[in-house]
């Protein structure tokens, strides 16, 4: 598809009619700062709606020499691979479960228009900052259901979780027919064709509308300027063969056996290099009764009120989470990096958590967060004895990743890890 010069000019009503439609824009963030290049860091962070039970999840004791409560014994053999945190929260943010979706940010919607990149979360603008070092700058998944919405890019907008196993799966390890590639291909050409014509429509009226107007227009340009950006990503890897691995394509499964399948596929994505940061959100509407769980479902048993029974189911689903997170902390530490020096555990870092602690209450204070891999010094629980910003250590671990920034939203400092 050719376009001519005289395709450009369209009148300013037609032009500012545009305009409204720019939410139908998949934003994808342009680069915001220097990236030192090591393409051998990973992220995985892994969210919960509903936090976990403190007595069940956080050590009375600091340091080295805890003792592991019932749901982090699950995963205490591995303890020299991972670190526990008490007394992280995001003070700005109110309690329940509307805060949740600050979790990876530390700024809710409400907050937003005061910061300079809204509630940009950290897997958004790590991955904004990677350049074409994988087919996917980020990988936002969800097991099902209703999510939390966790994810965020800098100008506000929610990037939805992928939530259908099989077209995961397709998109990172099934490569399409030659003729399905070469329409894929020009399909991309002509949009790249099309946004040209369009960001010469938004110089042409650049002088002849209003302020308010002028802010749209620049909003419409960040729009143009990201999708092309996201075009010529697509365009480059659309000649680069899809990685083949050692597994089926999934089929419809309970939360029960499909999480494990999640967790599997995104090791299998960071190994084969197609992404280096994933995010994987719990939803919380997962149905339990795939765990053993009687009497309820999952929002039910977390206002347990300290009854015996829903706590017991608590701990059921609670230690679920661990023992899969724990197999795959496992499987890393043993796996050799294919592209660098270490196992894959030691170049990738995993966050486990949530955006809420306590879920009977409503709290979001005192945040349950499990930090592991990444090559840092492991094996403690680092107990604060007042609370720290959590945007402390999500700016902590964008530096360790590479990220060249000395602020992360409302952080006051980094953590020593």
């Amino acid at each position: 598809m050719n376009f001519q010069d005289k395709d450009i000019y369209v009148s300013r009503k037609t032009f500012l009619k545009g305009l409204a439609g720019l939410s139908l824009f998949p934003f994808l963030e342009a680069n915001a700062s220097a990236v030192k290049k090591n393409p051998h860091k990973r992220l995985l962070l892994i969210s919960g709606p509903f936090g976990m039970v403190p007595q069940y999840f956080k050590p009375r004791e600091s340091g080295a020499n805890y003792t592991a409560p019932k749901v982090l014994k699950t995963i205490d053999h591995l303890r020299k691979y991972f670190t526990v945190f008490s007394n992280l929260e995001h003070s700005g943010v109110g309690n329940g479960h509307e805060s949740v979706h600050a979790y990876l940010s530390g700024i809710s919607r409400g907050q937003m228009k005061s910061f300079p990149n809204c509630n940009q979360t950290i897997d958004q603008l790590i991955g904004d900052q990677l350049g074409g070092y994988s087919r996917f700058p980020v990988l936002n998944l969800g097991v099902g259901g209703l999510c939390e919405q966790t994810s965020w890019n800098s100008k506000g907008i929610h990037i939805r979780p992928m939530t259908d196993m099989r077209g995961i799966f397709k998109k990172l390890f099934v490569n399409q027919p030659v003729a399905v590639q070469k329409q894929q291909k020009q399909l991309i050409d002509d949009n790249l064709d099309l946004l040209n014509v369009l960001g010469k429509q938004a110089n042409i009226f650049k002088n002849k509308i209003s302020v308010r107007d002028q802010e749209k227009l620049q909003e419409y340009n960040y729009a143009i300027q990201s999708l092309q950006k996201k075009m010529y990503q697509l365009r480059k890897w659309q000649d680069v063969p899809k990685p083949k691995v050692g597994m089926n394509e999934p089929g419809d499964l309970s939360f029960g056996k499909a999480f494990p399948i999640f967790l599997e596929m995104s090791y299998l994505a960071l190994y084969t290099n197609s992404t280096r940061v994933i995010s994987i959100e719990i939803p919380k509407t997962l149905k339990v009764s795939s765990l053993g769980v009687e009497g309820g479902g999952y929002h039910y048993n977390t206002h347990h009120g300290r009854s015996p029974e829903k706590l017991k189911n608590m701990y059921m689903i609670e230690s679920f989470y661990l023992k899969q997170l724990g197999r795959l902390i496992k499987k890393m530490s043993k796996a050799q990096d294919p592209e660098g020096e270490g196992t894959m555990l030691d170049n990738t870092m995993i966050l486990f958590g949530s955006g809420m602690s306590n879920s009977n209450s409503h709290s979001n204070r005192n945040l349950p967060v499990l930090l592991a891999g990444g090559g840092l010094k492991h094996g403690q629980h680092r107990k604060y004895d007042k609370p720290v910003e959590f945007t402390n250590l999500l700016l902590t671990i964008a530096q360790k990743f590479g990220i060249s920034i000395d602020q992360f939203n409302t952080s006051t400092g980094t953590l020593e890890i």
